[in-house]
């Protein structure tokens, strides 16, 4: 009877395995950090980089979901000054090459607010592989979304980063949010709402993360065509204290690492030139 049960089990365990690889989830090779976001801790999702700094200022709550608990990311008031969402996963292990993210939101714009997915592949620290979600409509429902990955190269990667947030390319509008949850690695996605097969449709720069950071953190930035690019670092004085990038770019999603271990605590300022666009942000170094 026990030989029954145990080959009864392999069996179950084999047939869920062929069932998860028939869907194209790669769930057992690869693990998105609290894909539920069912684990919170001192009120942030653990495995996730939340823009939160109470009790000045909280963009990302746990709240109702799809299943269990979900993520709500809000553009929130500050003194006068809007504060977006931006929620960033650690670096996550990872060696093979999903087709596809999948995911389920909410989302509720004010003004020309957009609620934006971006997933990165690196290998050896280098960017090679990336897509990107962006919904410019309101979804009341949760609904699903897919960010289809292109893989320009062969190679496998190493790590994979996913960062959600609300962008907007002037300022972003208090009472904009999205609520997030069950994200998966499956295949590729038609007939839903997605911003082309991982080629970015406009100029972005994204919030660091983490912020604040100690002593090191990633800025991520998006790129519709090829086009000469500059990222640089200057403190609250204006002096610059680091060129991140100064190259020809093709088309893609691209990250970038800031080592401020030499600096000290405060405010800095990273500001990306792409032709004619040019976007600044504000980060905060904490040791």
């Amino acid at each position: 009877m026990e030989g029954m049960m145990l080959q009864r089990h392999a069996v179950l365990f084999a047939g869920c395995v062929f069932f998860a690889a028939s869907l194209g989830v790669n769930r057992v090779l690869a693990q998105i950090p609290n894909s539920g976001f069912e684990n919170w801790t001192n009120g942030n999702p653990d495995g996730w980089s939340a823009f939160n700094d109470p009790p000045f200022y909280v963009t990302i709550t746990q709240v109702t979901g799809r299943t269990g608990s979900a993520a709500q990311g809000t553009v929130v008031d500050f003194h006068g000054f809007p504060y977006p969402p931006s929620l960033t996963s650690s670096k996550f292990p990872i060696t093979t090459r999903p087709a596809g993210l999948h995911g389920w939101y909410e989302f509720t714009g004010v003004g020309t607010d957009v609620f934006k997915v971006v997933v990165a592949f690196t290998k050896n620290g280098a960017g090679i592989a990336g897509g990107n979600f962006t919904a410019t409509t309101a979804q009341s429902t949760f609904g699903e979304f897919i960010v289809n990955i292109t893989w320009p190269t062969g190679d496998n990667p190493d790590t994979g980063v996913i960062s959600m947030n609300i962008y907007n390319s002037a300022l972003t509008n208090p009472g904009s949010f999205f609520v997030v949850d069950d994200l998966a690695f499956g295949a590729t996605g038609t007939g839903v709402r997605e911003a082309g097969p991982g080629i970015p449709q406009q100029f972005s720069l994204h919030q660091n993360y983490p912020n604040p950071f100690n002593p090191s953190t990633t800025i991520q930035y998006e790129l519709p065509k090829a086009v000469l690019v500059t990222l640089k670092v200057f403190n609250a004085l204006g002096q610059e204290v680091a060129t991140l990038v100064d190259e020809n770019k093709p088309a893609g999603v691209y990250t970038a690492r800031f080592d401020a271990g030499a600096l000290g605590s405060g405010v800095y300022f990273y500001k990306l030139t792409a032709g004619n666009f040019v976007e600044t942000r504000k980060m905060i170094m904490l040791k």
